[in-house]
């Protein structure tokens, strides 16, 4: 019970316990569900999702939620058995495997570049917060409390919302070139080297943006 218990509060939260990071990133919610995919969500929850196409948003299968779920009910076993089905369906569509992606080699066994770093947390949690700053501030104008706004504007993320939307809009088009990558033409190898690139990119961004971010103002 407290097991489901936790993996409800995961995808009400919204947040991948293992890597911390969000499971729906910010601008899915303007898709429907069966689309809501990141470059590296399994082929068969995409398959899943295509094929609910038709139905009524609220039927439709959401890969990205649906991944996380069986990883979270499942852990090593849903891993195995994503990647079994992924070869079998779609195993000449795929880029060469990483090693650290491997069930139960991964615990012991990582790999440059990493898929995941911590900046890419704090580069969400960041964004949230400026985006939420920037709307109660534009909100208490529109309401004559001009008093409380100027409060809010001195929070240290207040000024950030645009220059985190503008990274958020490069680590959209990077997330793209990635996709199309993976429905290329090119070879596993090829596709597998060119990942890597967009990856260690996407890692360099995030980075960049919250140590910027971060920085104190003058």
């Amino acid at each position: 019970m407290a097991w489901t218990a936790k993996r409800l509060a995961e995808q009400y939260a919204n947040r991948n316990s293992f890597t911390k990071a969000p499971i729906e990133t910010p601008g899915m919610e303007n898709m429907q569900p069966f689309l809501r995919a990141k470059p590296t969500t399994s082929e068969t929850m995409k398959a899943a999702g295509m094929a609910t196409k038709d139905l009524p948003e609220s039927m439709q299968v959401n890969p990205v939620r649906a991944e996380a779920l069986l990883r979270g009910y499942f852990n090593t076993w849903a891993m195995y058995g994503l990647a079994l089905s992924d070869n079998a369906f779609f195993g000449d569509q795929l880029p060469k495997g990483r090693t650290d992606q491997l069930p139960v080699v991964r615990r012991f066994y990582s790999q440059e570049p990493p898929p995941h770093t911590k900046y890419e947390t704090m580069f969400y949690d960041m964004l949230g917060e400026a985006n939420r700053l920037h709307g109660t501030m534009r909100e208490l104008d529109k309401l004559g409390l001009q008093g409380i706004a100027d409060a809010k504007e001195k929070a240290p993320l207040a000024t950030e919302a645009k220059p985190l939307g503008r990274a958020a809009d490069n680590l959209s088009k990077i997330n793209a070139d990635m996709r199309e990558v993976r429905r290329g033409d090119s070879t596993p190898e090829e596709k597998r080297r060119r990942l890597d690139e967009l990856t260690v990119e996407r890692n360099a961004l995030l980075k960049a943006t919250v140590l910027d971010t971060k920085k104190p103002t003058p």
